[in-house]
């Protein structure tokens, strides 16, 4: 929800996960270690489950991680990634710990508390997130009834020490709550041919964000023109229900979700010298409320056993964040609260194609292709704006005078996102085949926050290449105990931010060189049920190139060359790069 595309599954590890079959108590451990500053890490779960009552259980599970992370990797052409000076700072140690009760009175339902922190100390700034979640099923012997519920806690803090210099601020903070409530319950029918499966439920998400900036420390200007940090509160409230019709060869998947969004904040009051620009200029709270209805529909014709083709169509939108809405760049001129959430419109039609026994007994072919073509309306992006004359211009080069802000607004023509992809894969007792194609276009504008002279920095910029693919090759050996795989990745053309500006004030885009094909190699071998061993080498033939989606590739001046009036391509990935890894279970 609150998205234009894709979802995410924060599933956590659960006893079941640690403990091998029928056993009560377990250990799982994973450790893996990877030369050229890939560095460590590892991992330790104890978990414990006993029967209670006449038909229940209780579970219990500890873990704890850490890894030692750093940059300073050999690049493919012998030179190290710290020669250049933005790579500077980030060796971290993130570690995480976790904890977690399962309760299950009876076969029918089943309770689970958990803990979760996370620490890491990274380019001057502490982190420190903690979550609680409660979640809890009911499923009797009912077709009508299979009830989920799940609510979490969580607060992160952010605080910035002496080695972080965010736009001259000291000892600056920032703290996220978020809270959160899911409530829905599946039930399913059926009627002759026709086979339904309904599942309804609403979802409540609650954001408070704050900063703080000791007056003490920092002046006023400071404080009130640091883009850093905005404040305020976000409120999305949904009601959904999604469904699955199944008749004959014919199935129909549906959804219908309603939203509620809420933004809360604070614009300030206008400086003097920006009275001209800046409407409405005095201070104001802010309480922005939108609804939304968006449903979406799935058709798929199972035509033949192997075969199945699908058109689709959805709705979609995301409200604005916080940090859109309350941008903090220039005091109350760089808040906009006048934004309007984004919506899409999207229409799919491909196929899947499932077979047994196409080449060899007990082998597995799937593979699907999808066309998709969406249109997204007031897309969000941000502008950088000067003060010229009575009015404000996009080219800095057209300013009367030094006034310059950032601000979010929605864009005034529909972008239109469209492309197809296509993934396989293929299993067999001996030997497996995955691989993925994708290639897209797309005429969204890039925000000026990520230019490389005339941003912030508030933003890194980074944009899918035209197309890109995955080819993966594999053996199964000693019946199965050891696998061989070999993985390779190609990047089609890739753009990055360039330092200039056309004349309407547009960011040009640079090509990027072009990424050669970059081959990984991976081996693991199961020595019993107890212990499996891993090995890797990553970029085998040592290639010199940029990853395309790096932020680095758009994020600083200083590899400008002055003399040669040319941004230098310096942000090379990691180079031939071995690795070891075990996993340890009992």
């Amino acid at each position: 929800m609150n998205a234009l595309a894709g979802s995410a599954n924060f599933k956590t590890i659960d006893v079941e996960d640690i403990l091998l079959e029928q056993h009560k108590v377990g250990v799982l451990s994973r450790f893996n270690y990877g030369n050229n500053d890939l560095g460590k890490n590892g991992m330790l779960a104890l978990a414990g489950k006993v029967d209670v009552l006449e038909s229940g259980s209780l579970g219990s599970l500890l873990a704890f991680s850490k890894s030692s992370i750093s940059q300073n990797y050999r690049r493919g052409n012998g030179t190290m990634a710290t020669d250049s000076a933005y790579m500077q700072g980030l060796k971290n140690h993130p570690e995480s710990y976790m904890g977690k009760i399962a309760f299950k009175p009876n076969q029918d339902s089943e309770f689970k508390l958990s803990g979760r922190q996370y620490k890491n100390s990274l380019v001057g700034r502490n982190i420190d997130s903690v979550t609680y979640s409660l979640e809890s099923s009911y499923q009797p012997q009912s077709d009508w009834i299979d009830l989920k519920f799940l609510t979490a806690v969580t607060e992160t803090k952010q605080d910035f020490h002496d080695d972080a210099k965010l736009w001259t601020l000291e000892d600056a903070s920032t703290k996220n709550k978020m809270w959160m409530f899911d409530l829905n319950n599946t039930s399913r029918f059926e009627s002759g041919k026709l086979s339904a499966l309904l599942t309804y439920g609403i979802n409540l998400m609650r954001n408070k964000y704050s900063r703080d900036l000791p007056e003490s420390k920092n002046n006023d200007g400071a404080i009130s023109n640091a883009a850093f940090g905005p404040a305020g509160k976000q409120n999305i409230d949904s009601l959904y229900l999604d469904t699955e019709w199944k008749y004959g060869i014919v199935t129909l998947n549906s959804s219908l979700h309603y939203s509620r969004y809420q933004l809360k904040g604070y614009k300030p009051e206008c400086d003097s010298d920006d009275m001209d620009y800046c409407f409405p200029s005095f201070g104001f709270d802010v309480n922005k409320k939108h609804y939304k209805l968006n449903p979406s529909a799935t058709l798929a014709f199972q035509v033949a056993d192997w075969f199945q083709p699908f058109v689709s169509y959805k709705q979609t939108s995301r409200s604005p964040n916080v940090q859109e809405m309350f941008n903090t760049s220039r005091n109350g001129l760089s808040v906009n609260p006048f934004l309007k959430p984004e919506s899409a419109k999207t229409y799919e039609i491909g196929f899947n194609i499932h077979q047994d026994n196409v080449l060899l007994n007990n082998d597995i072919l799937g593979l699907k292709a999808v066309y998709f073509n969406s249109r997204i309306k007031d897309y969000l992006y941000n502008l950088s704006l000067y003060g010229c004359g009575p009015t404000v211009c996009r080219n800095s080069s057209d300013a009367t005078n030094a006034i310059q802000f950032q601000i979010y607004v929605n864009h005034p023509e529909k972008v239109k996102n469209r492309g197809w992809e296509v993934e396989l894969a293929y299993d067999s007792d001996a030997f497996f085949v995955n691989g993925s194609y994708t290639r897209t276009e797309s005429t969204a504008p890039t925000s000026k926050g990520a230019t490389i002279l005339y941003g912030f920095g508030t933003e890194a910029y980074t944009q899918l290449p035209k197309d890109y693919a995955t080819l993966e090759l594999g053996a199964k050996l000693l019946d199965k105990k050891l696998t061989l795989s070999s993985i390779f990745k190609y990047t089609g053309k890739a753009k990055r931010v360039g330092i200039d500006l056309d004349e309407d004030g547009n960011i040009i885009h640079e090509q990027l060189p072009n990424i050669p094909v970059i081959i990984d190699l991976y081996a693991n071998y199961k020595v019993n049920k107890h212990l499996t061993l891993k090995a890797g080498v990553q970029n085998v033939m040592n290639r010199n190139y940029l990853d395309a989606l790096n932020a680095y590739n758009s994020s600083t001046a200083e590899e400008y060359d002055y003399d040669t009036d040319t941004y230098r391509f310096t942000n090379s990935a990691r180079g031939r790069t071995y690795t070891l890894g075990a996993e340890v279970r009992f």
